[in-house]
């Protein structure tokens, strides 16, 4: 059992450093500030089209409920749980992304605190979401965003047990 917790904190540490990695390869480039511009820029939200939200929520939860490490999350989900869960992850992509505010930090923790997630599967579904947005090719400046958000997110998910890792 102890070796199980060792290599799955292993493997979330992997993806963490190959999310980061990822973000240090692919930088932001800032948007010019030298002169001004009467040019309002869209809201991230408003850049990707609805259908790309909802790919990106569709995608991660089927992810997240196959995965056999997270599956006891969504075991008890009937199929209508599942695409309640989908809908609130797309109107929670768009609230990261600067849309309409649905959703709190407290929200988020009262739902996951049922649940109990832990820091292990915390990150394991990180990694589920950063390979769905990089496979959906999401521009890098809105991938960065939703990462950083994700990444922000863990004290309010994150309400179980951490297991120690034995020395």
């Amino acid at each position: 059992m102890e070796k199980a917790i060792l290599v799955t904190m292993i493997t979330c540490i992997v993806i963490g450093l190959m999310l980061v990695l990822w973000l240090l390869l692919n930088p932001v480039e800032p948007p010019p500030t030298h002169r001004a511009s009467t040019r309002v820029e869209p809201a991230m939200h408003e850049r990707l089209h609805p259908a790309v939200l909802t790919a990106v929520a569709e995608q991660f939860a089927s992810r997240i409920a196959a995965d056999p490490r997270l599956a006891h999350y969504f075991g008890h989900f009937t199929s209508a749980d599942i695409i309640r869960l989908r809908d609130h992850h797309r109107r929670l992509l768009a609230q990261l992304l600067g849309g309409p505010t649905t959703y709190t930090m407290a929200d988020l923790a009262v739902v996951h605190r049922r649940l109990g997630v832990t820091r292990d599967a915390y990150w394991q579904a990180v990694g589920h979401f950063g390979a769905v947005i990089a496979g959906l090719r999401i521009p890098q400046d809105i991938a960065a965003q939703l990462l950083r958000a994700i990444y922000a997110m863990e004290g309010h998910v994150v309400t179980g047990p951490t297991p120690t890792v034995p020395r």
